[in-house]
């Protein structure tokens, strides 16, 4: 055995006092005392700190193989050609635009095997919503029992966790019990590690490559809803907050917005596709509180990201429908009736609905809907 961080420990007896050494010993009983206890001491390993220019542990040795050995295999498809199964997909935009609803109408679709736009029905499928922001009764399920959704396909967990190695594993959990053939994650920041630098590609990419792993290893598709960033640049794929890893590491991005001359005209549009062509833009509309596909429409990244101007119709409206309304709630039909007879469009008076922050309130149960001022206006 090795001695060399040995050392022997002397026993304790009811006639030494607490503290008691190998130097009072000598002193008290003398030096056949000290032997005889040295020779009857149980001896302990004291732990030996590795030399800190050890070198790093042996890292496992990466798997090649031959090509010829690998199968091919062919892409599936949750929505062709935006959402490919097995893999990670992003869906951007700005805050407000309706990427929950989107979705959630994804989700809604899948439940009843209903088919997406551009697609033929399917057999209905389980869904996972993992939701940081929408809360399950006041938000999720209202808006999806709106839409028709299976509530019973349907699993939603509002429960916050982090995409570290223990909430990974928990996740995976979630996948065995609830079987969805897609996930959604709303937003990815919610999730990611509290200490994680979001614009550090070296930080990002273990928990994005641990969802992909999932995605393959269940046979899911994952949807990553993501916040876009302040600012603008030349290319809609560059505008997702955080480093474009984030993007890099989906197969599909898709970003949802309006158009800045038009905020009733909605859609999304695919950025990025590496497993198949970049589909057409798909139209869809938020009217009350109320979700609708919309079909083919010609709305681009370039204008959903376009700074958004205030025009002079606009600027009319907005003065028609404050003035309106600073005599009292009035019912949508009275609004309606009123913008027509002073000549402003529907478009525009949503616009300027929309830019006033109108509040739409519905009185009774079969009743109308009210439009009001918010309580903090004041000056155009």
């Amino acid at each position: 055995m090795d001695t060399s961080n040995v050392i022997n420990e002397l026993p304790a007896t009811s006639t030494r006092q607490e503290g008691w050494d190998a130097t009072d010993e000598l002193r008290e009983n003398g030096v056949e005392s000290l032997k005889r206890i040295l020779a009857a001491a149980v001896p302990f390993a004291v732990p030996v700190s590795a030399p800190t220019n050890a070198p790093p542990p042996a890292q496992e040795r990466p798997q090649v193989r031959r090509l010829a050995d690998v199968k091919p295999e062919e892409v599936g498809w949750l929505w062709w050609p935006r959402i490919p199964l097995r893999h990670l997909t992003t869906l951007e935009g700005d805050p407000g635009e309706g990427k929950s609803f989107v979705a959630q109408a994804i989700a809604t679709a899948l439940s009843l095997g209903r088919g997406l736009p551009d697609m033929d029905p399917t057999t209905p499928n389980n869904v996972l919503l993992l939701s940081a922001e929408d809360h399950a009764g006041c938000t999720i399920r209202p808006r999806l029992e709106a839409m028709g959704a299976d509530l019973g396909r349907v699993f939603c967990c509002t429960d916050g966790f982090t995409l570290d190695p223990a909430g990974l594993e928990l996740l995976e959990e979630l996948l065995k019990d609830s079987t969805p053939r897609l996930v959604v994650l709303d937003p990815l920041t919610a999730y990611l590690p509290s200490n994680l630098d979001l614009h550090r590609a070296n930080e990002v990419r273990a928990p994005l490559k641990a969802l992909a792993a999932l995605a393959e290893g269940y046979d899911c598709a994952i949807l990553i809803v993501r916040h876009l960033a302040k600012g603008s640049t030349s290319k809609a794929i560059y505008r997702g907050l955080g480093t474009i890893d984030i993007t890099a590491a989906a197969r599909s991005a898709l970003l949802a917005g309006h158009d800045p001359d038009n905020r009733d005209s909605r859609a999304v549009v695919q950025i990025k596709s590496n497993l198949g062509p970049l589909a057409d833009p798909v139209g869809y509309s938020i009217e009350e509180g109320r979700f609708a596909w919309t079909g083919s429409t010609g709305l681009t990244a370039g204008q959903i990201l376009a700074p958004e101007v205030e025009d002079g119709a606009l600027s009319e409206a907005r003065r028609f429908l404050h003035e309106l309304l600073s005599e009292g709630t009035k019912t949508a039909s009275e609004v309606e009736a009123e913008a027509n007879a002073a000549g402003v469009s529907k478009g525009t008076l949503r616009r300027a609905k929309k830019a006033l922050g109108i509040k739409v309130s519905k009185v009774g149960f079969d009743g109308s809907w009210q439009w009001r001022l918010p309580v903090e206006e004041g000056v155009l």
